[in-house]
């Protein structure tokens, strides 16, 4: 039997929520799902180490494209590959822009959500803010840039992962992912940040490229 839409989406609504509160400058209210983030971003390059110890970017880049169309944050041929079969579906909140793909009955059986956090305080006010988190788990640079694995609820064994990745001193995305349960769950249902990873690495691969 699938599972039924409505479960996936209370699930990622209630990630979304707290992650999305925790990076912004002022904790906005919680969305519904389906409701998500607008936009302006700020352009600036760094040094080694900003506030908090959080790694500063090597070269920001502009993200006014993706700003405007959030769903383009993956291409055609990076969602084929991604094996994501579903028709990406922007929506817009007080954090910044958004992309949700609900796949979680197609081939890929997951939801996948991206955001671009303009209303926020960058790689720097997560990292000031870590110890809010259950999980803050510093990654291996993604395409020379600062990642991270964040959450303040840790749900990595109910397969769902959020990756934080810093594309200015200001700027960050969210790469979030919740996995299908049930008697049909994805086989990496219990270690869902490998997949998360990936498509954050494909994220700033398309942006890079200017795709």
């Amino acid at each position: 039997m699938c599972r039924a839409r409505g479960v996936v989406a209370r699930e990622r609504a209630v990630v979304s929520a707290s992650l999305l509160a925790a990076l912004t400058l002022t904790a906005c209210s919680p969305s519904v799902a389906g409701d998500a983030p607008p936009t302006t971003p700020s352009f600036s390059a760094g040094a080694s180490s900003g506030a908090g110890g959080a790694p500063r970017v090597p070269q920001a880049l502009d993200t006014s494209k993706y700003q405007q169309d959030p769903c383009s944050m993956l291409g055609v041929a990076q969602l084929q590959a991604l094996n994501i079969s579903a028709t990406g579906k922007p929506r817009s909140a007080s954090t910044g822009p958004a992309c949700d793909w609900s796949d979680d009955n197609g081939p890929s059986k997951m939801f996948l959500t991206l955001t671009l956090v303009t209303k926020g305080d960058g790689m720097a006010g997560l990292y000031s803010r870590q110890k809010n988190f259950q999980l803050f788990q510093p990654l291996p640079p993604i395409e020379g840039y600062p990642a991270v694995l964040a959450d303040q609820v840790d749900s990595r064994k109910a397969g769902s992962c959020t990756a934080v990745v810093a594309v200015t001193d200001q700027l960050v995305y969210m790469t979030q992912v919740q996995l299908r349960s049930g008697a049909h769950k994805s086989d990496d249902y219990s270690d869902p940040c490998p997949r998360t990873q990936k498509i954050a690495t494909e994220v700033l691969k398309n942006m890079k490229a200017g795709g």
